[in-house]
Parts: C-alpha cells; structure tokens; sequence
C-alpha cells in the first residue's frame, strides 16, 4: 500500500471553486481526500486516528484557519496543517508557521507547490505516528528494562551493562531480548537509530 491509499487529504475552504479544484487536483494525482465547506463540519466528522493531513483556507467567516489550528491543538487532533492564503494573509500565515504549522501557499496555488506541501506534510505526519507510538511502546518497559534502555542507547555493551547495573550478563541478554520484544525491535543498532533518549520518562 502507497501513501496515497493510506493517507486522506482533509480540505477546508468556504469559497465552492477552490474547494472543487483542490479537490479535483488531489483525486487526479491518486490521493484520497475529504472535502468541509468550513472548520466546524471538519471538527464535527473528523477521524484523527485517520492518517493524513489537513489542508486550510486560513481566512474564513465562521472561524478563521488559525482558530481552527488552536482548537486543533485543544483536541489532541494531531495532523499536519497546510495553510492557503491571500497575498493579503501572509502575517496570519507566517504567525501560522511559527505555532506549528506544516506549510502555507499563496493563492492561486500551483500544483508543483500543492504537491510538495502534500508529501511533506505526509512525511511529517508518519514521523509524529511513530514517536507516539515508540513513546507508548516504551511505557511498556519495567524500570529495569529502562535502565538497561538507557545505557544500550549511550552505546554501552552487554558486559559493561552488567558491571554498572551490577546484575549477571545472562540477566542483560534477558533485558535486552524483552525490550526488543516491546519495542518491537530486532537490534541493537535498530534500537539506537529509531528510539531518541528525550523519549524515555
């Protein structure tokens, strides 16, 4: 399954002509795409737990692209904002990037660009996906687990692991085979590329 099976385009836009083409765009280059006349139906019948991201007017009358992006942040729901603006709205598209947001795009938006936004929204939508889900994989690991973690990720081997934990080296391999098991995981060196230290609690 490619990324655009698995990913939906949620697209927010009050003005009927821009919708249908953003919309027409997506669906012609593969994507899946869901289309909301404005931030409130999209809050209403959102999935958050669908992968993708949301691509936004910034300036709406019932509540505008930044309110939308707070109230976002409120729910929990965690997807990549791309932000379309008038020349008129850069300031809000700016003060956008700084809270957050994935991109913005000038109206009219040109395809290269829309396209771009798009995989690099994706991108970071599946590199948030798997800090969440490394983060509740490591919620797993007994506390003994942890530490023998946290000396794995400074790069220490199994015997040095054993003398500073003060527990047999056999005991170490145990640790080691339950965290990759947890983690889901088939190396140290797997271990040491995927799992960051600033995740563990």
């Amino acid at each position: 399954m490619n990324d655009k099976e698995q990913f939906v385009i949620r697209i927010i836009d009050d003005e009927e002509p821009i919708l249908f083409s953003l919309n027409l765009l997506l669906e012609i280059d593969g994507w899946k795409t869901e289309c909301y006349s404005n931030p409130l139906d999209f809050l209403k019948n959102v999935a958050p737990s669908v992968p993708g991201c949301v691509l936004s007017d910034i300036k709406m009358p019932r509540m505008s692209g930044l309110d939308l992006f707070e109230t976002m942040k409120e729910r929990e729901i965690n997807l990549p904002v791309i932000f379309i603006s008038g020349h008129g709205d850069i300031e809000m598209a700016v003060d956008a990037m700084k809270e957050g947001a994935s991109d913005f795009l000038i109206k009219p938006v040109k395809e290269a660009k829309l396209f771009s936004a798009i995989n690099k929204a994706v991108n970071r939508y599946r590199k948030s996906g798997n800090e969440i889900e490394f983060k509740r994989r490591i919620k797993t690991l007994s506390s003994r687990e942890l530490a023998v973690l946290r000396l794995m990720l400074d790069g220490v081997d199994t015997k040095n692991i054993s003398r500073r934990l003060s527990i047999g080296e056999r005991t170490v391999q145990g640790h080691r085979w339950r965290i990759y098991q947890k983690l889901e995981l088939n190396s140290v060196e797997q271990v040491i590329e995927i799992i960051k230290p600033e995740w563990l609690p």
